[in-house]
C-alpha cells in the first residue's frame, strides 16, 4: 500500500463586495505566548501539565477571556527549517532537530513545497515525495482572470523556523500567514496553522455553526474536517462534524476585498 501524505492548498483572490467596504539549528523551547495565538499541544481528552510537558510543550492557565482556550500549547519555532533557499520554488525542508514531535506519528522530513500562480489563483504544494498518493482531483490550470494577484513569499523566523505569507500585491495584505508556526507533517497526520487576514470568516463545512459567519474572537473553536454520520446538535458551543466535507474558507478583509482557500490533502 502506498503511503499517502500530501497538501494541496489553493488560494483566490476576489475584487471588493459592492456592499463593503542552511545548517541544521539547536531549537529550544519558547517563553509563553500570548492566549490569542495558542496552536494546541493536546487536543485529545486528558490533557494535563505533566502530560503536556511530556510532549515538549508549554502549560499556562489562559489570562483573557477567550473561552476553550488551550491550556497546552506549541511553544514558538515549532515545524521545519529551509536547506538551501526559500524565495523560490521549489523548497526543501527539514524538521528542526530538537523540535516538539508529532504526537501522532514520526515526522516526514525533508518536505518539498512548492507554487505556481495562474491568474489570481496561487496553488501551494507540500509534499514528502516519492511514491505518495495524491487525489486525481483534476484541478483546471487556465489563468482566472483578474485585476488581484496573490504572491508567495517565504521567510525564516524563531530557531530558523520557515514559514510562508500568501501577499495581495494589490493592498500587501497578508491572507495567509503562517508565521504562528506549528506545523507537523506525519503519514496520517498533516497540521499547518496559519493567520488570516480578519476575523470575517465562513465555510469550513460540514461543521454545526449557529451563524453563516463563524466566531473567531470570543471562542477558541476546533472545527473537524472528517465527514461522520451524525445529525446537528440542538445548540451550545458544539462543532460537531456531520455528514460532508467542504474543506473551503473565504474571508472578507478590511477593506472589502474577498479571498479563499480550497486545501486538499491526502489523509482525509
Amino acid at each position: 500500500m502506498k503511503s499517502a501524505t500530501f497538501l494541496l492548498i489553493i488560494f483566490t483572490a476576489g475584487q471588493a463586495s459592492s456592499s463593503s467596504l542552511p545548517k541544521t539549528r539547536k531549537w529550544a523551547p519558547a517563553a509563553a505566548t500570548a492566549d490569542g495565538r495558542r496552536v494546541d499541544c493536546y487536543p485529545e481528552p486528558g490533557a494535563s501539565e505533566g502530560a503536556c510537558t511530556s510532549r515538549g510543550c508549554l502549560w499556562t492557565p489562559a489570562t483573557e477571556r477567550i473561552r476553550n482556550t488551550p491550556y497546552c500549547y506549541l511553544p514558538d519555532g515549532v515545524g521545519y527549517e529551509p536547506q538551501g533557499q526559500y524565495e523560490s520554488s521549489p523548497i526543501t525542508l527539514t524538521k528542526i532537530a530538537g523540535n516538539v514531535a508529532c504526537p501522532y506519528g514520526a515526522d516526514i522530513s525533508p518536505l518539498t513545497v512548492t507554487y505556481q500562480n495562474y491568474g489570481k489563483i496561487l496553488n501551494v504544494k507540500i509534499t514528502s515525495g516519492g511514491d505518495r498518493y495524491e487525489p486525481p482531483v483534476d484541478f483546471p490550470k487556465a489563468p482566472a482572470d483578474s485585476t488581484e494577484s496573490l504572491q508567495f513569499q517565504g521567510a525564516v523566523g524563531t530557531g530558523g523556523m520557515f514559514s510562508f505569507s500568501v501577499v495581495r500585491t494589490s493592498t500587501n495584505t497578508k491572507i495567509f500567514d503562517t508565521a504562528i508556526g506549528g506545523m507537523f507533517f506525519s503519514d496520517q497526520f498533516i497540521q499547518i496553522a496559519a493567520y488570516v487576514a480578519s476575523p470575517k470568516m465562513y465555510g469550513w463545512g460540514e461543521n454545526y455553526h449557529p451563524h453563516l459567519k463563524h466566531d473567531m474572537t470570543s471562542a477558541y473553536m476546533e472545527y473537524p474536517m472528517f465527514a461522520r454520520d451524525q445529525p446537528p446538535p440542538s445548540g451550545g458551543d458544539s462543532t460537531l462534524n456531520l455528514y460532508g466535507v467542504h474543506p473551503f474558507y473565504m474571508v472578507v478583509e478590511n477593506d472589502g476585498k474577498s479571498s479563499g482557500a480550497l486545501i486538499l490533502n491526502s489523509n482525509a
